[in-house]
């Protein structure tokens, strides 16, 4: 009797501990699913944000060789290349957050 109780326990433990592991299995692949989802809307935001504040940095920088220029529009054109850069950090630390979460990241040799 005893022997046919610690062998249902047993079984009953080896189908738990199986329920256990393909509940695992499935948080692991749902997890991973995510996390490839997440890299790519990283890698799509930074680089679709890049090439706009790129480009409106290279055009102010156009606007300011205007010698003409009055001095509020050179204070505004400043204050537009001075955001496009501050935008410029924080799209590359996005990017650096990203490689870094892939294992991508390495360091800058001195």
């Amino acid at each position: 009797m005893i022997r046919v109780q610690t062998a249902l326990k047993l079984r009953s433990g080896a189908r738990e501990l199986r329920e256990h592991y393909e509940l695992l299995k499935r948080q692991r692949d749902d997890l991973q699913r995510l996390q490839l989802q997440k890299e790519r809307l990283t890698a799509f935001v930074v680089h679709d944000l890049k090439n706009p504040v790129n480009a409106m940095d290279l055009h102010a920088q156009v606007v300011l060789r205007d010698r003409d220029l009055p001095k509020s529009v050179h204070a505004s054109v400043l204050q537009i290349r001075t955001q496009a850069r501050q935008l410029h950090r924080m799209i590359s630390n996005l990017l650096d957050l990203s490689k870094s979460d892939e294992g991508k990241l390495s360091a800058i040799p001195p």
